[in-house]
């Protein structure tokens, strides 16, 4: 697997250790298990008064994170 050529301009240089990355990927997939398993367990009843901003703020923090990820995934070979 060869490293992907990241231009300077693009979100691969802000975050450029993988392990870092693959930390802030894990935590955010952790959060999203346990948001979603609050909610199953919740359903249509009213659950924690906090709970509508957490969804939120994690709906948000996709932006950033689903570009840096797609930022540092290598391009397939074109023909």
């Amino acid at each position: 697997m060869s490293v992907p050529n990241i231009p300077s301009s693009s979100l691969g240089v802000i975050i450029t250790n993988p392990l870092a990355r693959k930390v802030i990927y894990s935590v955010f997939v952790i959060a999203g298990l346990a948001l979603g398993g609050i909610q199953a367990w919740y359903g249509a009843a009213a659950g924690p008064e906090w709970f509508p901003q957490a969804l939120a703020l994690y709906g948000y923090l996709g932006i950033p994170i689903g570009g840096l990820a797609i930022a540092n995934t290598p391009s397939p070979n074109k023909f």
